[in-house]
């Protein structure tokens, strides 16, 4: 079973998406904020991440090029409220794998996170 970092401020609609991805044989731990994601990643590996924008503590972009600027790899699927052409295109060119706009399709967040850790392993 993949392990995922699940880093949403909302937690109802953080449950939800937890509830979905495991349906789906995905488990996730849910980090609130900011500095929640980074002890997290600090204390343990998981195969990719799902990363709001908006968080209590800090703008989850920031917290992605402090992730990159320090060398982390982890695959990221940035899933956003923030959907224009060119959000979306700041988010890839600062590092994120995917990217996907809410409201979204749980089908299609799982199968965009299957392709990133295909992809990551190598296959």
């Amino acid at each position: 079973m993949s392990h995922l970092l699940l880093v949403e401020d909302n937690a109802l609609v953080a449950s939800g998406i937890q509830a979905g991805l495991a349906l789906h044989g995905l488990h996730s731990d849910w980090a609130p904020s900011a500095r929640a994601a980074q002890a997290h990643l600090a204390a343990r590996a998981c195969a990719a991440c799902v990363l709001d924008l908006g968080l209590p503590d800090g703008d989850g972009m920031e917290l992605l090029r402090r992730w990159r600027a320090a060398g982390q790899t982890l695959p990221v699927l940035i899933l956003s409220a923030r959907s224009t052409l060119q959000d979306k295109v700041q988010g890839l060119q600062d590092g994120s794998d995917d990217y996907l706009a809410k409201p979204f399709d749980l089908p299609e967040l799982v199968a965009r996170l299957q392709a990133l850790m295909r992809r990551a392993g190598g296959r």
